[in-house]
């Protein structure tokens, strides 16, 4: 499939990326086959190796730091490719020209540092002033470079720092149709979303980023698009919009037969056709009424079971668990709203840091994420302590609605259990007198199939959810630890070397947090270790002469720094 103009303004038009100049040097750096003494290398070879003693004594002897070589290019641009960061430092505070332009596209050291994903150098030649409007010889700024690479946090950095989100490339391309040609993953789209890009731009030729987005097959664009509402009906300048929507609708009814709705598709929104949790449910309603309506009234109601205390006890425990489910179902289980007014500073001193990455970022809410935090799929939220989502209830399960979660679990053995024995009971004196088990088991099976086909589904249902109530126990009370942190603990660096959770304060002192809540889990940003080092750190900092200067390089990541 071509998009209207593919001749001369769609994908592949002008999209002759830059050659990744590291990998195949120009100028002096491929000339320099030997090695060569370092006295004999040239400012411009000492820049492409960061040797940064030699490049003063250089600059010392009369050499301009802004001299280009023989095709244009300076120090600057040579130390931004290969993430020289003391001789960009080192050539900025002696003047050199933040913005030279040189090489065949005509680009900045910024566009440079870019196309090689070295965040640290674009932090420091943006703090140097660098433009970040600027185009090169293709028309590219440098959000679009880093949109054409698919890098997440240069972006947000960009953008942070005052970048046209919506900047047009000659063909009027945005960054986000740039993310949706190029970006075979979700994040930097998502970011971008979330960062204000305008879901239905068209470039030259009338082509939107949904447009790109199926001409390239990128399903992760394709949903990422559709799901923030992008329009589906918008005609490029050769009318292609229904064939275009007719592979859109394939590959969605084929990815959501594949993967399920409910789970990885966003099929339905929460609480618009909820099938798990209406069967789930409905089963429990059935138990209760058989319950009231057939084992209480029955005629062995002298039984011990059947007593006034211990009807009581299962009517409380029925109460309850609706009610846990209730609380389950509907609580806010520790959603962290994203806060625009601070966004753009969030993401520039986490960049500052060299802490803006997936695990400190969330691409989708644009907001710090705080330790044992998660991006829910389902709700598309990010919620503190996520402990997994549950489709039974239809929430997620995280810091402020676990314990109800918890009693839910626990009314629920309870219920089911009563339950069982109220079965067990009314089979007992439903036989025929003076019959065998097996015979009077049988007798019982043609007496209330009913009440056998409920007895099945009951011990199913408390096989599983007491198994649950066991791990969720050992998980809260022994390490520590949410579901999620058990089953992805490999990829959060806060666990490495630990058997339990950091905060692991023994089995009562778990469920006591549990349900005190204790911790504000929205603004956990640091493991106990880290604040002892850093507490450490800064009381001893205070005894130094220098306190001032070193006390700011050592503020909590949770405390923003005042700009």
């Amino acid at each position: 499939m071509e998009l209207s103009g593919s001749s001369a303004t769609g994908v592949g038009a002008n999209m002759s990326t830059p050659e990744t100049l590291q990998a195949q040097p120009r100028g002096p750096m491929a000339r320099a086959v030997q090695p060569q003494p370092v006295a004999k290398l040239t400012p411009f070879q000492l820049s492409q190796r960061g040797m940064l003693q030699p490049l003063k004594q250089a600059v010392e002897g009369g050499f301009h730091v802004d001299t280009p070589d023989e095709e244009g290019i300076t120090c600057l641009h040579w130390c931004a490719i290969n993430n020289r960061l003391e001789c960009i430092q080192y050539l900025l505070d002696e003047g050199a020209n933040v913005d030279p332009v040189g090489g065949e596209l005509q680009a900045t050291p910024l566009h440079w540092a870019i196309r090689q994903g070295h965040m640290r150098v674009v932090v420091l030649l943006v703090k140097g002033g660098a433009n970040t409007a600027f185009k090169d010889a293709q028309g590219y700024n440098p959000l679009h470079v880093a949109s054409q690479f698919g890098f997440m946090n240069i972006a947000a950095y960009l953008v942070a720092r005052g970048a046209d989100v919506n900047a047009k490339d000659n063909n009027g391309r945005t960054p986000l149709i740039w993310a949706a040609t190029k970006a075979f993953s979700s994040d930097l789209i998502r970011c971008l979303m979330a960062l204000d890009a305008s879901l239905n731009l068209r470039d030259s030729a009338g082509n939107t980023a949904l447009h790109y987005a199926v001409a390239a097959n990128n399903m992760f664009a394709v949903i990422a698009l559709v799901h923030a509402g992008a329009s589906k009906d918008v005609k490029n300048e050769q009318l292609r919009s229904s064939i275009v929507w007719g592979i859109v609708y394939l590959f969605l009814a084929i990815w959501g037969w594949v993967m399920g709705n409910n789970f990885f598709n966003h099929g339905y929104k929460p609480g618009e056709s909820p099938v798990s949790m209406s069967v789930y449910f409905g089963t429990k309603i059935l138990f209760a009424v058989t319950t009231f309506h057939l084992f209480w009234p029955a005629v062995f109601a002298d039984g011990p079971l059947m007593s006034l205390p211990m009807k009581m006890v299962v009517a409380v425990n029925i109460f309850l668990l609706a009610w846990s489910f209730y609380k389950t179902h509907t609580g806010d289980p520790g959603y962290i709203r994203p806060d625009r007014s601070t966004r753009e500073r969030v993401i520039i001193e986490l960049a500052e840091r060299d802490e803006l990455n997936g695990n400190t970022f969330c691409p989708t809410c644009a907001i710090r994420r705080p330790l044992r935090s998660k991006h829910s799929a389902v709700t598309n939220k990010c919620v503190a302590k996520f402990d997994h989502y549950c489709p039974f209830v239809e929430n997620d399960v995280g810091a402020w609605n676990h314990h109800y979660f918890m009693n839910f679990l626990v009314f629920f053995v309870m219920a089911h259990a009563f339950f069982l024995l109220y079965s067990f009971q009314y089979m007992y004196h439903a036989k025929p007198p003076g019959a065998n088990v097996l015979k009077s088991f049988a007798d019982w099976c043609s007496f209330s199939p009913w009440v056998m086909f409920l007895m099945a589904q009951c011990c199913v249902h408390l096989t599983w959810v007491a198994l649950l109530l066991g791990m969720q126990l050992k998980q809260v009370a022994i390490t520590g630890l949410t579901t999620n942190e058990e089953i992805n603990m490999w990829k959060y660096d806060y666990l490495q070397g630990y058997r339990r959770s950091p905060w692991h304060r023994g089995a009562i002192g778990n469920l006591v947090e549990l349900y005190t809540h204790s911790t504000d889990w929205t603004s956990v940003f640091e493991t106990p270790a880290q604040l002892h080092h850093r507490a450490t750190s800064l009381a001893r900092v205070s005894a130094s002469d220098n306190a001032p200067s070193e006390r700011a390089s050592l503020l909590p990541p949770s405390t923003p720094s005042s700009k």
